[in-house]
């Protein structure tokens, strides 16, 4: 039997007027979903803060860098790219 193919999905999701209202930011989070662990992670992006790791039973399994643009690389725990696909959603 073949391996499946390690896939995420990233969503950008940005806006909301309640959440501007309440804490005077406009808020924009990445939400990743992974195929091989069947799992979502939130990520809120705070100022230069575009860097982090997504944890699987308290286990490192992904990095994720989110520069400046439309694109997000993700890595396994190995160092090796995985493929991604982005979204981007607006919320009123």
């Amino acid at each position: 039997m073949e391996k499946e193919k390690d896939f995420i999905s990233v969503t950008l999701m940005a806006g909301g007027i309640i959440q501007t209202m309440e804490t005077g930011k406009y808020p924009c989070c990445l939400i990743f979903r992974s195929n091989r662990y069947l799992k979502r992670w939130r990520r809120n992006i705070t100022g230069e803060q575009r860097k982090g790791y997504l944890k699987y039973n308290g286990e490192i399994v992904y990095r994720y860098s989110y520069p400046l643009g439309n694109s997000c690389a993700v890595y396994d725990a190995k160092g090796n790219e995985v493929e991604v696909s982005m979204d981007e959603i607006m919320v009123d």
